[in-house]
Protein backbone atom coordinates (compact mmCIF):
# COMPACT_ATOMS: atom_id res chain seq x y z
CA UNK A 1 0.00 0.00 0.00
CA UNK A 2 1.35 3.11 -0.82
CA UNK A 3 1.42 5.65 2.12
CA UNK A 4 3.07 9.15 0.34
CA UNK A 5 2.66 10.33 -3.19
CA UNK A 6 5.18 13.01 -2.61
CA UNK A 7 8.49 11.39 -4.52
CA UNK A 8 11.10 10.55 -2.39
CA UNK A 9 15.34 10.52 -3.53
CA UNK A 10 17.03 7.91 -1.72
CA UNK A 11 19.17 10.37 0.74
CA UNK A 12 15.69 11.94 1.55
CA UNK A 13 14.52 8.52 2.04
CA UNK A 14 17.75 7.43 4.68
CA UNK A 15 16.97 10.25 6.65
CA UNK A 16 13.48 9.73 7.31
CA UNK A 17 12.71 10.31 11.43
CA UNK A 18 11.93 6.89 12.59
CA UNK A 19 8.52 7.36 12.90
CA UNK A 20 8.00 3.34 14.22
CA UNK A 21 6.62 1.97 10.68
CA UNK A 22 8.51 0.48 7.77
CA UNK A 23 9.06 1.47 4.69
CA UNK A 24 10.37 0.73 1.16
CA UNK A 25 11.33 3.03 -1.55
CA UNK A 26 9.69 2.38 -5.13
CA UNK A 27 10.44 4.27 -7.77
CA UNK A 28 10.37 7.08 -5.35
CA UNK A 29 7.29 6.54 -3.62
CA UNK A 30 7.30 5.40 0.06
CA UNK A 31 5.54 2.05 0.49
CA UNK A 32 4.80 1.20 3.68
CA UNK A 33 5.27 -2.63 4.84
CA UNK A 34 3.57 -4.28 7.37
CA UNK A 35 4.74 -4.95 10.71
CA UNK A 36 6.09 -8.73 10.73
CA UNK A 37 3.98 -11.54 12.45
CA UNK A 38 6.20 -13.79 15.42
CA UNK A 39 6.26 -16.46 12.96
CA UNK A 40 7.81 -14.34 9.75
CA UNK A 41 10.31 -12.89 12.51
CA UNK A 42 11.24 -16.15 13.67
CA UNK A 43 11.71 -17.41 10.50
CA UNK A 44 13.95 -14.30 9.68
CA UNK A 45 15.92 -14.92 12.85
CA UNK A 46 16.58 -18.70 12.34
CA UNK A 47 17.76 -18.09 8.46
CA UNK A 48 20.29 -15.27 9.70
CA UNK A 49 21.97 -17.46 12.26
CA UNK A 50 22.12 -20.25 10.46
CA UNK A 51 23.90 -18.04 7.41
CA UNK A 52 25.55 -16.04 9.84
CA UNK A 53 27.04 -19.10 11.47
CA UNK A 54 28.48 -20.19 8.54
CA UNK A 55 29.75 -17.22 7.44
CA UNK A 56 31.68 -17.07 10.42
CA UNK A 57 34.46 -19.30 9.38
CA UNK A 58 34.85 -18.01 5.76
CA UNK A 59 35.84 -14.71 4.41
CA UNK A 60 32.95 -14.78 1.26
CA UNK A 61 30.42 -12.08 2.42
CA UNK A 62 27.98 -11.11 5.04
CA UNK A 63 24.84 -11.58 6.18
CA UNK A 64 22.37 -8.57 6.83
CA UNK A 65 18.83 -8.28 8.18
CA UNK A 66 16.74 -5.07 7.88
CA UNK A 67 19.20 -3.30 5.54
CA UNK A 68 18.32 -1.06 2.74
CA UNK A 69 19.52 -2.36 -0.62
CA UNK A 70 19.89 0.32 -3.76
CA UNK A 71 18.00 -1.17 -6.58
CA UNK A 72 17.78 1.22 -8.95
CA UNK A 73 19.20 4.92 -8.14
CA UNK A 74 18.02 6.68 -10.73
CA UNK A 75 14.59 5.65 -10.25
CA UNK A 76 15.13 6.20 -6.40
CA UNK A 77 14.41 2.16 -5.70
CA UNK A 78 15.41 0.52 -2.41
CA UNK A 79 14.59 -2.33 -0.77
CA UNK A 80 14.44 -3.96 2.43
CA UNK A 81 14.69 -7.46 2.06
CA UNK A 82 13.92 -9.63 5.32
CA UNK A 83 17.61 -11.52 4.97
CA UNK A 84 20.19 -10.68 2.22
CA UNK A 85 23.62 -11.98 1.27
CA UNK A 86 26.66 -9.82 0.06
CA UNK A 87 30.02 -10.85 -1.54
CA UNK A 88 32.89 -9.68 -0.02
CA UNK A 89 34.41 -7.77 -2.89
CA UNK A 90 31.23 -5.65 -2.78
CA UNK A 91 31.54 -4.66 0.91
CA UNK A 92 34.93 -3.16 0.29
CA UNK A 93 34.95 0.44 1.52
CA UNK A 94 31.13 0.72 1.90
CA UNK A 95 29.57 3.09 4.45
CA UNK A 96 27.67 1.04 6.66
CA UNK A 97 25.16 3.73 8.00
CA UNK A 98 23.50 4.43 4.47
CA UNK A 99 21.72 2.14 2.33
CA UNK A 100 23.89 -0.29 0.20
CA UNK A 101 24.91 1.74 -2.72
CA UNK A 102 23.89 -1.97 -4.36
CA UNK A 103 21.78 -4.88 -4.70
CA UNK A 104 22.63 -7.86 -2.93
CA UNK A 105 23.70 -10.79 -3.88
CA UNK A 106 21.28 -13.41 -2.39
CA UNK A 107 17.70 -11.27 -1.25
CA UNK A 108 15.36 -13.33 0.76
CA UNK A 109 11.88 -12.73 1.64
CA UNK A 110 9.44 -14.70 3.82
CA UNK A 111 5.95 -14.55 3.10
CA UNK A 112 3.54 -12.89 5.92
CA UNK A 113 -0.19 -13.18 6.01
CA UNK A 114 -0.61 -9.56 4.50
CA UNK A 115 1.56 -10.42 1.12
CA UNK A 116 -0.22 -10.50 -1.83
CA UNK A 117 1.61 -12.77 -4.25
CA UNK A 118 1.74 -10.35 -7.02
CA UNK A 119 3.77 -8.08 -5.28
CA UNK A 120 6.13 -10.42 -4.35
CA UNK A 121 6.34 -12.14 -8.04
CA UNK A 122 7.15 -8.25 -9.10
CA UNK A 123 9.77 -7.61 -5.49
CA UNK A 124 11.41 -10.87 -7.28
CA UNK A 125 11.37 -9.64 -10.69
CA UNK A 126 13.08 -6.37 -9.65
CA UNK A 127 15.76 -7.88 -7.45
CA UNK A 128 16.43 -10.55 -10.33
CA UNK A 129 16.48 -7.19 -13.38
CA UNK A 130 19.10 -5.65 -11.16
CA UNK A 131 21.73 -8.45 -10.74
CA UNK A 132 20.62 -10.33 -7.80
CA UNK A 133 22.01 -13.97 -8.51
CA UNK A 134 19.41 -16.03 -6.34
CA UNK A 135 15.99 -14.82 -4.70
CA UNK A 136 14.30 -17.00 -1.96
CA UNK A 137 10.78 -16.61 -1.25
CA UNK A 138 10.11 -18.61 2.09
CA UNK A 139 6.62 -19.57 2.40
CA UNK A 140 5.28 -20.83 6.27
CA UNK A 141 2.07 -21.64 5.60
CA UNK A 142 2.64 -23.72 2.64
CA UNK A 143 6.12 -24.78 3.93
CA UNK A 144 7.48 -24.28 0.91
CA UNK A 145 11.05 -22.13 -0.64
CA UNK A 146 10.72 -20.98 -3.93
CA UNK A 147 13.81 -20.32 -5.85
CA UNK A 148 13.97 -17.70 -8.65
CA UNK A 149 17.06 -17.37 -10.76
CA UNK A 150 18.37 -14.82 -13.18
CA UNK A 151 17.50 -16.97 -16.16
CA UNK A 152 13.77 -16.79 -15.33
CA UNK A 153 14.09 -20.18 -13.81
CA UNK A 154 12.14 -21.42 -10.44
CA UNK A 155 12.51 -24.13 -7.92
CA UNK A 156 10.23 -25.42 -5.52
CA UNK A 157 11.33 -26.79 -2.15
CA UNK A 158 9.74 -28.66 -0.03
CA UNK A 159 9.91 -29.06 4.12
CA UNK A 160 12.16 -32.44 3.48
CA UNK A 161 14.26 -30.76 0.90
CA UNK A 162 17.53 -29.55 0.91
CA UNK A 163 18.23 -25.70 0.68
CA UNK A 164 21.73 -25.11 -0.43
CA UNK A 165 23.92 -21.85 -1.26
CA UNK A 166 24.31 -22.69 -4.73
CA UNK A 167 27.22 -20.79 -6.33
CA UNK A 168 26.01 -17.55 -4.40
CA UNK A 169 27.11 -18.78 -1.00
CA UNK A 170 29.12 -22.22 -1.75
CA UNK A 171 28.94 -24.88 0.82
CA UNK A 172 25.93 -23.63 2.69
CA UNK A 173 23.15 -26.04 3.04
CA UNK A 174 20.23 -26.46 5.38
CA UNK A 175 17.17 -28.88 5.11
CA UNK A 176 14.27 -26.76 5.13
CA UNK A 177 12.06 -28.22 7.71
CA UNK A 178 14.59 -26.28 10.16
CA UNK A 179 12.92 -22.84 9.07
CA UNK A 180 9.77 -23.94 10.03
CA UNK A 181 9.78 -25.95 13.06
Amino acid sequence: MTTDVRHYTIAEYMSLPDDGRHYELVRGELVEMPGPSGRHGRIITKLSRYLDVYLDSKSIGQVFSGSAFVLDSANNTARIPDVAFVKAEKLVGINYDEALPFPPDLAIEVLSPSDIWSEVVEKVRQYLAVGVELVWVVDPFDKNIYLYYPDQSKKTLYSGDELDGENVIPGFNLTAKLLFD
